[in-house]
């Protein structure tokens, strides 16, 4: 460094979650919370897994399906 100048310093970076959060609302993704009953909630989680597919996957594809056979007119 040149005699005189200053050091600038350097802009932390953005965390994973603060990228993500980003990205997310860059993408038009929302979070939906809903409350179930607990025995719904691991049957659930255990009919995914023997499935081979995330419950997030399986809740939207319910949501798409639903879309569809329930058109707003």
């Amino acid at each position: 460094m040149k005699s005189g100048q200053q050091k600038v310093p350097a802009m932390p970076a953005a965390s994973q979650s603060e990228r993500n959060r980003k990205y997310q609302k860059k993408a038009g993704i929302i979070t939906k919370s809903i409350k179930v009953h607990k025995d719904i909630s691991e049957a659930f989680k255990a009919s995914c897994a023997a499935a081979g597919i995330s419950q997030n996957a399986a809740i939207i594809g319910f949501m798409q399906d639903f879309i569809e056979k329930h058109p707003v007119k």
